[in-house]
């Protein structure tokens, strides 16, 4: 995986199949980002939402987390949305970011080490 320092604003990002499955009789895949930065955190997320209502329309928000990344004047916005997007359609390019996937970055079902918790240690810990 590509390293990226926590003192620089950044977007992490993953997929995988949504754990609820389908909606409307359509695949769900589930979203997870991570947009570090000093401001403008939500706008970055507002424009990948754009990415997903552009192909097809329509996400659900599954979680919002916010925190203070540890040594840095940086915060991280947390979050996680299930749409029937797939992932070869979203364009990064207006993010104006620096943008990497984290294969990490994943729902975590038989383990008491959650997605939050994998957040938390990479950003607050």
């Amino acid at each position: 995986m590509q390293r990226i320092r926590k003192n620089q604003r950044h977007v992490r990002w993953n997929w995988e199949e949504s754990p609820d499955n389908e909606y409307d009789g359509n695949p769900m895949v589930r979203y997870h980002l991570v947009v570090v930065d000093d401001r403008n955190r939500d706008g970055i997320v507002r424009k990948f939402l754009g990415e997903l209502d552009k192909v097809r329309g329509g996400q659900i928000k599954i979680r919002r987390r916010e925190g203070k990344v540890k040594d840095t004047d940086y915060r991280f916005l947390f979050v996680s949305y299930d749409s029937s997007v797939s992932p070869e359609m979203v364009d990064w390019s207006n993010v104006k970011k620096k943008v990497i996937r984290d294969k990490e970055l994943w729902e975590r079902k038989d383990s008491s080490d959650g997605i939050e918790d994998y957040v938390n240690r990479l950003y607050e810990g």
